[in-house]
């Protein structure tokens, strides 16, 4: 399908929601994740159970709690301020969970990606156990690269040609936020860089029964381009969206179709977390993409 020929301009936002309202929307419930999980295992994608240790991540977190600044308070958008610190807390279940399902990191090389202007997880927790490490983002602030932190400011279709071989690709609440062409970019990334037995991971990995962007409903609705390989079945503006102009949640179909078949050096696993409403009711770790390059 060649949807910039369906849609030779933006489409209509079919709802709009506030901010609080998306947030509400994205924190999917065990009934719809028990829905995504049916479709991926009728597609014969490898669905795995994956629950969180919690009294070893309330140990963890007491260690690790300097991985990430305190909650901005002043700057938090009209009905935010409420959740900043289970938002907080998410974050550090997504680091936790990185290093528990790739525990040899140490004196291994770490690709960063997606990573916003400062790379939490790379300087704070990844460096000091020896990590070599590459931090790859467009918003990247100027930093000087040392050898072993290492920063490439571009997208990371960009990166394949500079940065080295690794152990492990993290995507830390970002992956959805990329365009397409960027997605499969991230996965062409992977089977060209990683080592054998190395690992991308990508938490949460946001899935949906129906493929649904959510775009700043300030601006106008977003053009499709011969890169959108099918047209949404939902597309909703959210207002005052951090300044978002594009997060695409995929439904079963299109990920395998997308981001698994055409990538055969990788094994890929839908890591199905269970319980992550045990460590905060704000998560939205219901899904974690694991691929393992062969």
């Amino acid at each position: 399908m060649n949807p910039s020929a369906q849609h030779p301009g933006p489409m209509d936002y079919s709802r709009h929601l506030s901010l609080v309202e998306w947030y509400r929307e994205i924190n999917a419930s065990a009934a719809q994740a028990k829905v995504i999980e049916a479709q991926a295992r009728a597609l014969g994608v490898e669905v795995t159970p994956l629950s969180i240790d919690t009294d070893d991540f309330s140990a963890w977190t007491e260690s690790h709690d300097h991985a990430l600044p305190p909650p901005d308070y002043d700057n938090a958008p009209p009905g935010i301020a409420g959740l900043l610190g289970d938002l907080r807390r998410e974050k550090l279940l997504e680091f936790f969970l990185t290093l528990r399902l790739f525990p040899h990191l140490s004196q291994g090389t770490l690709l960063d990606v997606g990573c916003g202007a400062q790379p939490l997880f790379a300087e704070r927790l990844a460096i000091p156990m020896g990590t070599k490490c590459w931090a790859v983002d467009p918003s990247l602030a100027d930093r000087e690269s040392d050898g072993r932190m290492n920063y490439l400011r571009g997208f990371v279709s960009e990166a394949e040609k500079i940065v080295p071989t690794a152990d492990l690709i993290t995507l830390h609440c970002s992956f959805e936020m990329f365009r397409p062409s960027e997605m499969s970019a991230v996965l062409a990334l992977a089977q060209a860089k990683l080592r054998s037995g190395g690992m991308l991971l990508i938490l949460p990995l946001y899935l949906a029964p129906q493929r649904t962007i959510y775009a700043d409903a300030a601006a106008a609705p977003p053009e499709w381009s011969p890169e959108d390989d099918s047209d949404p079945d939902v597309l909703v503006g959210v207002h005052d969206f951090w300044g978002l102009d594009w997060t695409e949640w995929l439904p079963p179909k299109a990920l395998n179709d997308r981001l698994v078949e055409p990538y055969p050096m990788l094994h890929f696993s839908l890591l199905r977390v269970m319980n992550s409403h045990d460590v905060t009711p704000a998560s939205f770790l219901r899904f974690i993409g694991q691929w393992v390059k062969k």
